[in-house]
């Protein structure tokens, strides 16, 4: 069964999300998109309770994500997720993050890896593959290459808190962007938590269980901030992440591009609060 390689679910941003700013933290972006994501591939039958009975789980292997404009407490947020390909083990998806009235908030994509109940990637199923025809299977998986730690870079050891962990077992990926972001004001960055645009690039490499200890290292750069995040003992690598502030758009450029995946997504969600008010 075929189904629409694109679809949208709304989120009303909770109190508890926002920082001490009040804007919407890093992390719950990625808590949307993982979310969004499994209501679109429940609606091709693999829910997430299939998917335990058939031994599969699909974890984020790289998130590429923008912030554009900042959201609060009370907004409502309609959150895109595309299928855009898959490739062997792999299958990418691309969100963006709109309000009501179409502006653009933020926009992402995600690389994810298929793998079985022993933690080890398979290759993704025929049926899901056939449920969406005419995607790019020649992707290339992103990667991500941080620069050099200087000798001054910061060092901080904690353990996985069992607060972080979900129902996979191990340390949910959107926990890491918050414990990366408690570094900011160590180095002096804590203005980056906020800033807009911020670009945050993450490439996941290993899971870590509640009570794993956990080593990061981070410095700034000249646009930003990186990070390495390794488990200990044994010293294995699981995260690499690089935040940075981005220009912003010039002046006059629209918010969304008329025809983009966004854009059809806002008129989607106008027509149905149209539709309910009537």
């Amino acid at each position: 069964m075929a189904i629409p390689a694109a679809d949208t679910v709304e989120y009303r941003v909770r109190f508890d999300e926002g920082g001490a700013d009040g804007a919407l933290r890093t992390s719950a972006y990625l808590r949307y998109m993982q979310d969004a994501a499994s209501v679109h591939s429940s609606k091709l039958g693999y829910t997430r309770e299939r998917y335990r009975q058939e031994g599969l789980f699909w974890v984020v292997r790289h998130l590429d994500l923008t912030v554009h404009a900042p959201s609060y407490p009370g907004d409502v947020i309609a959150v895109s997720t595309e299928v855009q390909g898959f490739r062997r083990i792999w299958a990418r998806r691309r969100s963006e993050f709109h309000s009501g009235a179409g502006d653009l908030l933020a926009e992402a994509d995600i690389d994810w890896v298929l793998t079985s109940a022993d933690g080890r990637p398979t290759r993704v199923p025929d049926e899901i593959i056939r449920a969406f025809p005419g995607l790019d299977a020649q992707y290339r998986p992103a990667r991500l290459e941080l620069p050099p730690s200087p000798a001054d870079a910061i060092e901080h050891e904690r353990r996985a808190e069992p607060y972080e962990v979900d129902p996979m077992g191990h340390v949910n990926n959107a926990a890491y962007l918050d414990q990366f972001e408690a570094l900011f004001d160590e180095l002096g960055s804590a203005s980056l938590r906020s800033a807009v645009p911020r670009r945050y690039r993450v490439e996941y490499l290993s899971s870590a269980p509640a009570g794993s200890g956990l080593r990061w290292i981070a410095w700034p750069t000249a646009t930003g901030v990186a990070g390495s995040l390794s488990r200990e003992p044994g010293g294995d690598a699981v995260a690499r992440v690089l935040a940075e502030e981005t220009p912003a758009p010039a002046e006059g450029t629209p918010a969304v591009a008329e025809g983009s995946l966004a854009a059809a997504a806002a008129s989607e969600v106008a027509q149905a609060r149209a539709a309910t008010s009537g």
